[in-house]
C-alpha cells in the first residue's frame, strides 16, 4: 500500500469576513426548503449551495513514486508564503496581498502533500470567476541539517524566486462549489545553487510536469462531492471496491469525478474511478478545515484523501477533497429524484452536445436510497438548447470500463439562466423491466 506524507494539510474554512485573507471569508447558506414546481405541477430539485467559493491550491513534491518522503541532510525546501491566480493587475484572488497563515514548507526531493485553501466572493448576480495566469513565487529555499533544522539559504524577507512570465492556467470557482489547483514541484525543475548562489529552474519541465494535456495549461478541477449512502441496497446491486471485493457503502459524485467507499476512517477504502482510476484512498469524518466546522459554504465537516504519488493523476483530479451526504444539499420531497451535476469546465453558453453528470435516486419511506442510476445527460443535441438526451446505468456498473444495461431516453423543457441549465424534463418511452424511476418527470442542475 502506497503512504502518503501530509506535510501540512491547512485547508482553511470560510469563516470571518472579506474574502481578502486565506481562510476569511463569510458566505450565506443560500438554502431553499423543499423543491420547486416551477408552475408545471411536477417537482424539481433544489439546492442548498453558499454564494461564496473555496479555492484550494496543493503543492505535490517529488518526482513520483520512487521518492521517499522522509527529509535528508541537504534536502531543500521551497518556502511558498502567496498564492495568486489572476488575469491582470487588477483582476486577482484573492482580493489583496495575502500572508498565508502557516506557511507551506514543500520538501522538493521527497514527496509530500501541503494543501491552502481560501475564499472567493462573487459580486451581485455574479456566480463564477475565471484566471488565466499563475504568477508561481517562492519566499525562500531552506536546507535540511543532520539534526533535522532547516537553515536558510535565501533572505528571509524577500522573494527567493519568481519566473519573469506568469504560467497559463485556467482556474474556475462557482458559488458555492469548492475548486483545486495542483501544482507540482519537485527538484528536477527547480533548487536552490548554493555554490553559484542562484536559482536554477526549468520551465521546460514545470510545463510537462503541471500543464493539461488537452488545455496546454494548469486547470482547476471541483473536488466537493455529494455522497450517497447506498448500504440498504441490496448487495449485488452495489460496486465492488478493488482492492478488497467489499460493496461499496457510498458512492461520489461531483460533476468532474466519480468514485466509491466503503467504511470511514483509517480502516476505510475510497476510490475515484473517473477522471483517473486511484484505487488507494482513504475516507474521513471531521474536518482539517479549522474551527469553522460546517460552516461557510458547508463543506467543512468531512474529508477524502487519496494515496497517489503518480505525477500525471495531480494535473487530472485533487489528491485531497471534501464530501457531504446528498440530505445536505438536496431539497426533495419525492421518492425519485434526479439531478444533473455540471463539470467545472463547462462553457459559458449551452454548447453542441454539452454534457453533464446525472442520477437518477429512489428512496423508501425511511429517507434511504433504494436504488440508483447514474449517467450522462447531453443538451443541444439537435440544435435545441431547451431538449437533448440522456443515457444512464445501474450503478453496479461503475466499476466496469464498459459500463452495460445502457437505457437512453431524452429531456425536453430545459430552463436556461444566464446561458446555465436550471433544470428540465426526462422522458424514457420503453424503459427495461429492472428500471425504477418511472417514464417521466423533472431534474434540477446542481448549481448556485
Amino acid at each position: 500500500m502506497k503512504k502518503l506524507l501530509l506535510g501540512a494539510i491547512t485547508l482553511a474554512i470560510l469563516a470571518g469576513c472579506g474574502g481578502d485573507g486565506s481562510d476569511t471569508t463569510t458566505t450565506t447558506s443560500g438554502a431553499t426548503t423543499g423543491a420547486t414546481s416551477g408552475g408545471t405541477g411536477r417537482e424539481y430539485p433544489t439546492f442548498n449551495l453558499g454564494t461564496g467559493a473555496l479555492l484550494q491550491t496543493s503543492f505535490v513534491s517529488g518526482q513520483g513514486r520512487s521518492t521517499g518522503s522522509s527529509r535528508a541532510t541537504g534536502s531543500q525546501v521551497a518556502l511558498i508564503k502567496s498564492v495568486q491566480f489572476r488575469n491582470d493587475a487588477n483582476d486577482f484572488v484573492p482580493s489583496s496581498d495575502q500572508i498565508l497563515g502557516d506557511e507551506i514548507r514543500v520538501q522538493l526531493d521527497g514527496y509530500t502533500l501541503n494543501t491552502k485553501a481560501f475564499g472567493v466572493t462573487f459580486g451581485i448576480g455574479q456566480t463564477s470567476k475565471r484566471f488565466l495566469e499563475y504568477p508561481m513565487e517562492i519566499a525562500q529555499f531552506l536546507r535540511v541539517e543532520s539534526d533535522n533544522s532547516l537553515t536558510p539559504l535565501t533572505p528571509e524577507d524577500s522573494i527567493a524566486f519568481q519566473p519573469p512570465v506568469p504560467f497559463d492556467c485556467d482556474v474556475r470557482v462557482f458559488a458555492g462549489r469548492v475548486s483545486s489547483v495542483n501544482i507540482r514541484l519537485d527538484d528536477s525543475m527547480v533548487s536552490f545553487d548554493d555554490v553559484a548562489g542562484a536559482v536554477t529552474f526549468n520551465p521546460d519541465l514545470f510545463v510537462a510536469s503541471n500543464y493539461d494535456l488537452i488545455h496546454n495549461r494548469i486547470t482547476s478541477s471541483f473536488s466537493d462531492y455529494l455522497a450517497f449512502d447506498i448500504s440498504q441496497m441490496p448487495t449485488g446491486d452495489r460496486p465492488p471496491l478493488s482492492i478488497s471485493g467489499d460493496p461499496a457503502d457510498r458512492v461520489f459524485f461531483s460533476g468532474d469525478g466519480y468514485g466509491i467507499s466503503n467504511g470511514l476512517g483509517a480502516a476505510s477504502q475510497f476510490e475515484l474511478l473517473s477522471p483517473v482510476r486511484i484505487d488507494s484512498g482513504r475516507l474521513n469524518t471531521g474536518s482539517p478545515l479549522g474551527s469553522g466546522g460546517g460552516s461557510g459554504i458547508g463543506f467543512g465537516a468531512n474529508w477524502f484523501i487519496l494515496e497517489d504519488q503518480d505525477p500525471l493523476a495531480t494535473r487530472l483530479t485533487s489528491l485531497i477533497g471534501i464530501w457531504k451526504p446528498f440530505t445536505q444539499a438536496v431539497n426533495s420531497s419525492e421518492d425519485v429524484t434526479v439531478i444533473a451535476l455540471p463539470s467545472s469546465r463547462e462553457n459559458d453558453g449551452i454548447e453542441a452536445n454539452e454534457e453533464q453528470q446525472i442520477l437518477f435516486y429512489k428512496r423508501n419511506v425511511a429517507g434511504k436510497i433504494i436504488d440508483l442510476w447514474y449517467g450522462q445527460v447531453y443538451y443541444n443535441t439537435d440544435g435545441d438548447q431547451t431538449a437533448g438526451t440522456f443515457r444512464a446505468y445501474p450503478i453496479s456498473t461503475v466499476t466496469d470500463a464498459v459500463p452495460t444495461q445502457q437505457v437512453d431516453g431524452t429531456i425536453s423543457g430545459v430552463v436556461i439562466t444566464s446561458g446555465a441549465a436550471r433544470r428540465g424534463d426526462w422522458q424514457l418511452s420503453s424503459p427495461p423491466s429492472n428500471w425504477p424511476f418511472g417514464t417521466e418527470g423533472g431534474f434540477g442542475v446542481y448549481r448556485r
